[in-house]
């Protein structure tokens, strides 16, 4: 997880080396090929968040947790911090959770 924005909310990150396939056959080989990383949901270069998601790790399912947040939250879009997430989040103007 990681923050796109100072003081924005935290968005799922998830990165991974993919099977690199054979170029002539199309079939997948047992090397593995360069690192890739999908952030909230799009892909990303892996370079400009691994320094952060390597100290601050997250387990798989926390992961899918976060992803399926955001998505929810964009979907409803009621002002919630994870529909924007290059929005910082302004505390003062949160709807309260109750």
């Amino acid at each position: 997880m990681t923050r796109l924005v100072r003081d924005g909310p935290f968005v799922p990150v998830i990165i991974y080396r993919p099977a690199a396939e054979n170029p002539e056959t199309g079939e997948t080989t047992n090397r593995f090929g360069t690192l890739a990383a999908i952030v909230d949901g799009k892909d990303c270069d892996p370079r400009d968040f691994w320094p952060w998601c390597a100290n601050h790790r997250i387990t798989g399912r926390k992961y899918q947790r976060m992803l399926a947040r955001s998505k929810r939250a964009k979907e409803r879009d009621r002002g919630e911090p994870e529909a924007r997430p290059l929005v910082p989040v302004d505390y003062n103007h949160l709807d309260t959770p109750f």
